[in-house]
């Protein structure tokens, strides 16, 4: 049993990073070379990747025992309460999450997907309000596939494949209003289920093509690497975040532990970096708290499959990610970066051939390839800034949040 606290402990150390969602923060461009797949699958990936496949076989062989029995009903009991009340959570947390971005203004479904039209802004008011009524929900469903949509023609399908998660929650809106409980034979909570553990599984990719990205927010937070290899952090970061999705998709005991320890990251996540992050986080924190909830059964699956399954996942998913962005930006299937090549140096600015000798040196080298960052930034941020300025109501009554939550619990109580 000691490999639980230790799972947590393991997930938690890399936490505020790994949840984090470095495009809120950072400078990025995903129309930029992702470093090779030579330099993604190094050894101390596959290290990595060997212990999550023994803790998940650990965890999977547990849950078939007596122990593993204990804390599932440990688990239930815990959540008992909620249990009733998952369809108020998701209606309750998703209404908040669309009211804080109407009251923000100038966002389409996440702080770096801006915009400056007013009409994105009532739209996201209406589906707040949709919220209120069971038989209005399609409406609000069928709102957030729109605001889904102008992402997609703003900013282009690959940076979407961030957020499938907002998809996930408008079919389950939709079939909860319609009073479907299933579609196709799948519920509509596994549903939202697969759209949280399929943005998680992307995301975690994104951190080994693109670990730069990462680096202003390192140097800004010191604290966050932990005196780490930057490189080995980010590698460490994306198998937390990779293995912790997959399991989302795994057996009841699996989904929920897992879910847990997600919810905890991404609380962690917003004490470091404030109310953006908890804006931004707010659907997918109520999603996890949602599967840590449900008791719904899953088919007994042997223990010996779920690391060959993550293993399948895990070479599908970094498929996808390379084959996408190839195609997506006109490089074709074949200009698929596979060995280091002239990029490595551009992702990995610093080297560190000493971490103890070499520590000072390597600082400087960081320095210096942060204020290159920052100085690109500049005008990002100015832009930024006039948005906000332009977008912002600082006299909107908070009250209208209050009113439409308030409506909302009297509505479905």
């Amino acid at each position: 049993m000691f490999f639980i606290p230790g799972l947590c402990v393991w997930a938690c150390s890399f936490s505020t990073n790994a949840c984090a969602h470095v495009k809120w923060f950072a400078p990025y461009n995903v129309a930029d070379t992702p470093i090779g797949l030579a330099g993604v699958l190094s050894p101390t990936f596959i290290e990595l990747l060997v212990l999550t496949l023994v803790l998940l076989w650990s965890l999977c062989s547990l849950e078939r025992t007596p122990v593993g029995a204990t804390l599932l009903a440990s688990v239930d009991e815990v959540f008992r309460l909620l249990r009733g009340k998952i369809d108020t959570l998701i209606r309750a947390g998703t209404a908040a999450f669309f009211v804080a971005i109407w009251s923000h203004g100038g966002i389409i479904l996440t702080p770096e997907l801006t915009t400056t039209s007013s009409a994105t802004e009532w739209l996201q008011l209406t589906i707040a309000a949709c919220l209120l009524f069971r038989v209005t929900m399609p409406i609000s469903a069928l709102g957030i596939v729109l605001l889904f949509a102008q992402g997609v023609w703003s900013y282009g399908l690959f940076h979407m494949m961030d957020y499938p998660i907002f998809l996930g929650d408008a079919v389950y809106l939709a079939m909860s209003g319609l009073g479907l409980t299933t579609f196709l034979g799948v519920r509509a909570l596994d549903i939202l289920r697969i759209g949280a553990a399929v943005t998680l599984l992307w995301a975690s990719v994104e951190k080994w093509a693109y670990p730069e990205w990462t680096y202003p927010i390192l140097y800004a937070h010191e604290r966050l690497s932990m005196g780490l290899d930057p490189r080995f952090f980010m590698t460490a970061a994306g198998m937390v975040e990779f293995g912790l999705a997959f399991a989302l998709l795994w057996t009841p005991l699996v989904r929920r532990m897992a879910a847990v320890v997600l919810m905890s990251m991404f609380v962690s996540a917003v004490l470091e970096f404030g109310k953006i992050d908890a804006i931004g986080h707010m659907v997918i924190v109520v999603i996890l708290l949602v599967i840590a909830a449900d008791d719904g059964i899953a088919p007994r699956r042997p223990a010996v499959l779920a690391p060959f399954c993550l293993s399948v996942a895990l070479a599908l998913t970094i498929l996808l990610y390379y084959g996408g962005h190839a195609l997506l930006f006109g490089k074709g299937i074949e200009n698929i970066p596979i060995g280091l090549g002239e990029h490595f140096d551009q992702h990995f600015p610093f080297h560190f051939k000493s971490r103890t000798s070499e520590k000072q040196e390597n600082g400087v080298e960081m320095r210096r390839e942060i204020k290159s960052f920052q100085k690109r930034s500049i005008s990002r941020k100015t832009r930024a800034l006039d948005l906000k300025k332009e977008t912002l109501r600082s006299q909107r009554p908070l009250l209208c949040a209050g009113i439409v939550l308030n409506g909302l619990v009297l509505e479905i109580g």
